[in-house]
């Protein structure tokens, strides 16, 4: 079964136009050497196909950085096998989430291997204090919960093989959410598999995302003193003023994680600080009637169109968190991000990326949960992808409750995308 958290913290996402930026070099991390980050060149296939770039707009700004994957080298099995050999195993190790959303490791080679006792990471993948134990030629499943949110460097896994007292350290870099350092770029070809079309296939050394609050950062394990802005506009297009400072996360078995947070939300992303208000599904038969002589009736059906009423709070000057309710206004009134018929993106669950699976749609060849979807709670797990309705309109209010400016009530309607 899935975790046990009833109140998640939703997400807001506009599209993301890089028409602006196509092939552009914009940044690259001050430290010698460091290879350049382009934004992907403009061409006339679909952003999902990894023979064409596409037409210039991306899901969401986490699609543009991650492309909801790892290089393989990056991603826990690549990390497992490489581990793996240096203890002298044979074969590879793969890791991914199966049908009961929960960690599954499968060991491809000819001696056993175990997760150690006191591995700093276990919790967060899932896995008993005790360790896990997989046996050569099998598929072990963790049975704990694996944590939603932003990976650590310092929850790593220690590696033993059969016969040697010896461990190895298995560190994930800092990477958005585990699903995104569980899934390979290129090999998925998914809904979701973006290939090598994101910026973090521009330098792999460096990883992108978007903190609990909604603000952009950046993360890289070698040094770094700071990212060099070679385009003012895209900086600024990622909340980032040029202003921050390197900051160092927890160490991973002796490596160190520097990178910067940017000093503003992320435009076109807000992240509150509340669960939903109300989440009300809808569903539009679009066609045309008509009444015949005699009795009776003639129609033609165009297509059905299903989506969702959103209500929520955004949050104030003097609530806890970022002062959001001008920013949602800048949001939803800019025709490059939330206008009627433009992308826009629930996560209803902040940490986790997968896309929403009604349970009705789980089959033989579609599990419950894998890495692409999940259908925990229903439909009110995971993200929506669709677009702005009309009836969302174009005179957009924030006000407030009560006499202090702390939470504004804001609604959005959404189509789901087909």
């Amino acid at each position: 079964m899935p975790r046990r958290d009833h109140c998640p913290l939703p997400g807001v996402y506009s599209g993301f136009d890089v028409t602006p930026w196509a092939g552009v070099d914009v940044c690259e991390v001050d430290t010698p050497d460091a290879p350049t980050i382009t934004v992907p060149a403009l061409g006339g296939g679909q952003l999902g196909d990894p023979d064409q770039p596409g037409e210039g707009e991306y899901v969401d700004v986490i699609e543009l950085m991650t492309g909801f994957g790892s290089d393989s080298s990056a991603t826990l099995s690549g990390r497992l096998t490489a581990a793996w050999a240096s203890i002298g195993g044979a074969g590879t190790i793969a890791a991914t989430l199966d049908g009961s959303d929960r960690l599954a490791i499968t060991n491809g080679g000819v001696a056993d291997l175990t997760i150690a006792a006191g591995s700093p990471g276990a919790a967060a993948w899932g896995i008993d204090a005790a360790g896990l134990s997989v046996p050569a030629g099998t598929t072990v499943v963790a049975p704990g919960e694996w944590e939603r949110g932003v990976t650590d460097p310092s929850d790593y896994l220690l590696l033993q093989r059969a016969g040697s007292p010896d461990t190895i350290p298995v560190t994930v870099h800092r990477v958005q959410d585990r699903r995104i350092a569980l899934r390979e770029r290129e090999d998925l070809l998914d809904a979701d598999d973006l290939a090598r079309w994101c910026l973090e296939h521009g330098d792999d050394s460096v990883r992108w995302g978007v903190t609990a609050d909604g603000r952009a950062w950046w993360a890289t394990t070698g040094a770094a003193d700071g990212m060099i802005w070679h385009s003012s506009t895209f900086r600024d297009r990622l909340g980032f003023s040029g202003n921050e400072t390197i900051q160092t996360w927890g160490a991973g078995a002796g490596i160190i994680t520097r990178g910067q947070i940017a000093d503003h939300p992320l435009p076109g992303v807000v992240h509150p600080t509340r669960p939903l208000r109300r989440q009300t599904p809808r569903s539009e038969s679009v066609g045309e009637e008509q009444r015949l002589v005699g009795g009776g009736y003639s129609s033609v059906h165009v297509h059905t169109v299903k989506g969702w009423r959103i209500e929520m709070w955004v949050d104030g000057p003097l609530d806890s968190g970022l002062d959001l309710h001008r920013h949602w206004l800048d949001m939803m009134t800019d025709p490059a991000l939330c206008n009627p018929g433009r992308r826009i993106t629930l996560y209803q669950d902040v940490g986790d990326s997968r896309r929403a699976l009604d349970p009705r749609r789980v089959t033989a060849d579609q599990p419950a949960y894998d890495t692409l979807y999940t259908s925990e709670e229903g439909p009110y797990r995971g993200r929506i992808v669709g677009f702005v309705n009309p009836a969302t309109g174009r005179e957009i209010e924030a006000e407030q409750e009560g006499r202090y400016r702390r939470r504004y009530p804001v609604s959005f309607v959404m189509d789901e995308e087909v």
